[in-house]
């Protein structure tokens, strides 16, 4: 798999982390299925209800892979506009006529 395609692939599973952390935190019953989910992301608590289970994992478990996959995004796009600053500070000290940089 090529790196930009992690790098976008990460930012995707970000984004759709983020919409089901909001979709569990205001369920009010409307998806069954994803609180039912949830609720086996963590330990059973007693007798906790499946609502009851789905809040800490969503704070436990999404948030925080949430977290994990934006910084990873994050951290290779800070790497790879390093990489070519550095590349293009490089190739204008050899010859001021090797870089053309296009103005944005």
């Amino acid at each position: 798999m090529e790196e930009g395609q992690c790098d976008w692939e990460s930012l995707v599973a970000a984004a759709a982390l983020v919409d089901l952390s909001h979709r569990i935190e205001s369920a009010n019953g409307s998806s069954p299925h994803l609180i039912q989910a949830a609720s086996n992301l963590v330990s059973p608590d007693g007798d906790s209800s499946e609502w009851a289970l789905a809040l800490p994992a969503n704070e436990e478990v999404l948030k925080p892979l949430t977290q994990i996959f934006l910084l990873n995004y994050l951290t290779r796009i800070n790497r790879e506009a390093t990489t070519r600053e550095a590349a293009i500070s490089r190739a204008s000290t050899l010859s001021p006529v090797l870089v053309v940089r296009k103005e944005e």
